[in-house]
């Protein structure tokens, strides 16, 4: 039975490494942890210098593999659209704002990537990099917003599904009973998606953190979380990244 277990979280590891959005949560959070590491040394010592070009680099692989993601989201921002399908007032709006965002976030940040290889000579790769990281703040701020109004909806229908199930339980019909049961799985299916929408949100707050912290100085608190903090934020919201990329890989394969 354990060795069944190990297999199957084997097989779990090797499938996110596999995909794009999984191998990229990993060298993201493997980059948060040598920054981690790299905090811990002395500055200027051999620790805080080796692990920091590691972080880097693992940054800079990132960023260049981000070259590629402006078409897959221009084709799922034109297939979202302004979010005529969702029920909650407003989300679908934020939604379309936060993916205009992240249209905008990919090019600046080619820009900035050639001017930091003196591709582009005259770009100012500060400014350009400040523009990326303001961009990726709004496209947060907007996904915290929609997370709020998100989970006060979610919690709304809840209660009143909650109440339903109250309601019928105090009458003896078969009818009501199996109706019953159909709303308690509706409860277990609102409180899955609660729960996971809290995920995300505590994803997007770690993420804001680093986000106003990497702006030029003078905006709220950038500059002033300690390097140590920072990447324990990133290493949160990766690890969390990562969950939700493996949990939706566990339920696409039981819907198969």
């Amino acid at each position: 039975m354990e060795s069944t277990s190990k297999s199957r979280y084997i097989k779990l590891a090797l499938k996110l490494l596999e995909s794009y959005r999984g191998r990229d949560n990993i060298i993201r959070i493997s980059s948060y942890v040598t920054m981690l590491l790299s905090s811990f040394g002395k500055q200027g010592g051999p620790m805080n210098v080796h692990f920091g070009v590691i972080t880097q680099q693992l940054n800079l692989c990132r960023t260049i593999l981000r070259l590629f993601d402006d078409l897959p989201m221009l084709a799922a921002t034109a297939t979202y659209g302004f979010g005529k399908h969702e029920k909650v007032l407003g989300v679908g709006l934020l939604k379309a704002f936060e993916n205009l965002a992240y249209q905008i976030f990919f090019p600046v940040e080619h820009v900035a990537w050639l001017a930091h290889a003196k591709v582009l000579k005259g770009y100012n790769e500060g400014k350009w990099m400040a523009g990326c990281i303001a961009l990726w703040a709004v496209a947060l701020t907007l996904a915290i917003t929609r997370n709020i109004i998100s989970l006060r909806a979610m919690r709304k229908t809840t209660q009143e599904v909650q109440k339903q199930i109250t309601i019928e339980g105090g009458f003896e019909d078969s009818s009501l009973e199996v109706k019953s049961t159909s709303l308690t799985k509706s409860v277990q299916e609102l409180k899955l998606n609660e729960y996971n929408m809290r995920l995300d949100l505590l994803k997007n707050i770690a993420d804001l953190c680093n986000a106003v912290n990497w702006l030029p100085p003078g905006f709220l608190w950038s500059g002033k979380i300690p390097t140590s903090i920072t990447a324990m934020c990133g290493i949160l919201s990766s690890y969390l990244g990562i969950y939700q990329t493996a949990t939706k890989m566990v339920s696409d394969k039981k819907t198969v």
